[in-house]
């Protein structure tokens, strides 16, 4: 962004540089032409320059003007292609972005349900083994199913939350 600004601020000086005045050399001579006037050392010798002179000197402004309006339209186009460039790098950067939340959160889901599954097979067991063992109550195997029911919802909540993702 501010590379941006920099740009555009560079071309408007540029611009304002060569709508006010242009410098030309001719024979070894720096010339300051403004308008339809010759300037030399800020005083005018559009008078005194031969016609010859003057045609080779608005014809030299003439190239310089198209010269640097070849490079501020390259400089235009430099811009825009970094502009572009750095637009396709921020959707990448967003995309890498979005691709790391998607495995950040799968790797939670399938965390998850690792977790409940574990807690799923230890209270079954734990089931299993006071049932084996004539422990339980009628009161406590309700609990104890209940609980395991729960569990299991758990189980498969968790399941179609990861293939959601």
């Amino acid at each position: 962004m501010k590379s941006l600004k920099i740009i555009i601020i560079m071309l408007f000086l540029c611009v304002v540089n060569i709508g006010l005045a242009q410098e030309v050399e001719h024979n070894r001579e720096t010339y300051v032409v403004s308008g339809g006037a010759v300037f030399k050392a800020g005083i005018n010798v559009t008078e005194t320059l031969s016609e010859v002179d003057k045609k080779s000197i608005f014809s030299q402004l003439k190239t310089n003007k198209k010269r640097i309006k070849k490079n501020e339209k390259a400089r235009g186009k430099a811009a825009k292609q970094a502009r572009a460039t750095e637009k396709k790098l921020k959707q990448s950067e967003k995309a890498l972005k979005k691709e790391q939340k998607l495995i950040k959160a799968k790797e939670k889901a399938q965390s998850k349900l690792k977790s409940v599954q574990s807690d799923l097979q230890k209270q079954q067991k734990k089931f299993d083994r006071l049932k084996r063992k004539d422990k339980l109550t009628p009161d406590a195997t309700m609990k104890f199913e209940k609980k395991l029911l729960k569990l299991k919802e758990k189980v498969l909540k968790a399941q179609s939350k990861l293939k959601r993702i």
